[in-house]
């Protein structure tokens, strides 16, 4: 990025495929050195990169939170974060008319794309503060803009991620951070490959009298 200083050190959630996956490497193809989250127990190209340090994170879970962020600070020692790029997120979860989507299923979708930024932001802050002019990037989506029809339990949760950046733009700028919403469009990736189908199936689990009224 043109006027700042390279990002020595990154922290990226959610990469062991999509654009958190492409991210981690043209990061580490520019000389940065990348931690890169992984869901525990899931495949991933990035453990054959010499390149990128690879760390188990649920982000639903605060406890592998805790531990990720802990990874993280013993391999850095005293040097701080420069960035984290906080992406890991699901979609095709609790889709239908918001009058009949499953209460569980919605709060399973907050817990990862909602909180799971959030404890995430938590966690790894102080490492953050340690970096001089360190930035933050969290993803929201397209979704916030366009709403539409059916997701509106996935859009609730981008909304309220681009709320809480908006909020710690504020309360970090005094302390140099910069904290930025990332509201990118449609991408093909692992998570939207199947989203037609998944979401046809999704909708098609509703209650019969919702699906008799919406449809």
């Amino acid at each position: 990025m043109a006027g700042h200083r390279p990002i020595g050190t990154a922290f990226i959630t959610g990469a062991n495929v999509g654009q958190a996956n492409l991210l981690a490497k043209q990061l580490a193809d520019r000389g940065t050195r990348v931690f890169a989250g992984i869901l525990p127990g899931v495949a991933t190209d990035l453990t054959g990169d010499n390149r990128i340090t690879v760390i188990e994170q649920d982000v639903s879970d605060p406890e592998s939170v805790r531990r990720s962020a802990e990874a993280v600070q013993a391999a850095l020692g005293d040097q701080g974060l420069d960035l984290l790029m906080n992406v890991a997120g699901v979609a095709n979860i609790a889709v239908g008319a918001i009058e009949g989507v499953d209460m569980a299923q919605v709060e399973r979708l907050f817990q990862i794309n909602t909180f799971g930024q959030l404890r995430v932001v938590q966690a790894f802050l102080p490492m953050l503060r340690r970096s001089k002019g360190a930035r933050i990037a969290n993803y929201s989506s397209g979704a916030i803009i366009a709403n539409p029809v059916g997701a509106g339990p996935y859009n609730m949760t981008k909304h309220a991620i681009h709320g809480m950046t908006l909020t710690l733009r504020h309360e970090l700028a005094p302390l140099g951070m910069q904290v930025t919403s990332i509201i990118p469009g449609g991408v093909m990736t692992g998570m939207s490959a199947n989203a037609h189908a998944n979401t046809q199936k999704t909708w098609n689990a509703q209650p019969a009298e919702i699906l008799e009224v919406y449809e």
